[in-house]
């Protein structure tokens, strides 16, 4: 590479040319594939890092993140809030059906 590229070029451009990108399609946006995106069962994590056995209730067999948690959880900043706002809009869509 050419003297004059900094370093911090050089780093990123060689940590990218070993991944594969998918081809992209033409009809569909990135922001309409959000929801594949979602790292999902992360918020779980930190609801069990968080708040422990008590974050959760038990329905059918299952443990289900307490809404009121979510709520609280929706009003912090960052990646937490970040996921539990995102929860919230997809159970909002779970309801529409």
């Amino acid at each position: 590479m050419p003297g004059f590229l900094t370093k911090a070029f050089k780093k990123t451009r060689s940590s990218r040319s070993g991944k594969k990108r998918r081809p992209k399609n033409p009809k569909t946006k990135s922001s309409e594939l959000w929801i594949q995106k979602l790292e999902k069962g992360t918020l779980r994590a930190d609801v069990k890092r968080l708040y422990g056995a008590k974050g959760f209730t038990k329905r059918n067999h299952r443990r289900i993140i307490k809404s009121s948690v979510i709520r609280t959880l929706a009003k912090r900043k960052g990646v937490v809030g970040q996921r539990a706002r995102a929860a919230q809009t997809l159970e909002k869509l779970r309801g529409r059906r």
